[in-house]
């Protein structure tokens, strides 16, 4: 009875032992788990972060592009604005001097005409003098 008491004892205290040992395996099982889901969680956030990164950086470099486009717009309507100015102006310095020229040719004409009219004056005032003069000497004569 002593010796099957003691078999029995010892196996019962060796299953309890294989049962003390397959739950410290699972406990480490589980333990082993949990370390891999936190490693899968903090690379999944590592992953979110550089995502994430990557399309502030993206949207980043696309705003500067659109930012450059429209200074570059900017910049061509100010040159052609300008552009557009310098011709106005251009074409009012040239429509100014043609005038002036017209007006320099019509005083050259007044003037031509009013030496024309003096000189037939003058020409008309010696004719009359010298028929004055030649009645005159008719006169003297009879």
């Amino acid at each position: 009875e002593e010796e099957a008491e003691r078999q029995k004892r010892e196996e019962e205290e060796r299953q309890e032992a294989e049962r003390q040992r397959l739950a410290e395996e699972e406990a480490e099982r589980r333990k082993e788990e949990e370390r891999q889901e936190v490693e899968r969680q903090r690379l999944a956030e590592e992953e979110a972060e550089r995502q994430t990164r990557e399309e502030e950086e993206r949207q980043q470099v696309e705003l500067q592009r659109l930012a450059e486009e429209e200074a570059e717009r900017q910049k061509r309507e100010e040159e052609e604005r300008q552009e557009a100015e310098r011709q106005r102006l251009a074409e009012e310095e040239a429509e100014r001097q043609r005038r002036e020229e017209e007006d320099q040719e019509r005083q050259v004409m007044e003037r031509q005409r009013l030496a024309n009219e003096e000189a037939e004056r003058q020409k008309q005032e010696e004719q009359q003098e010298v028929e004055r003069q030649e009645d005159e000497r008719q006169t003297r004569e009879e």
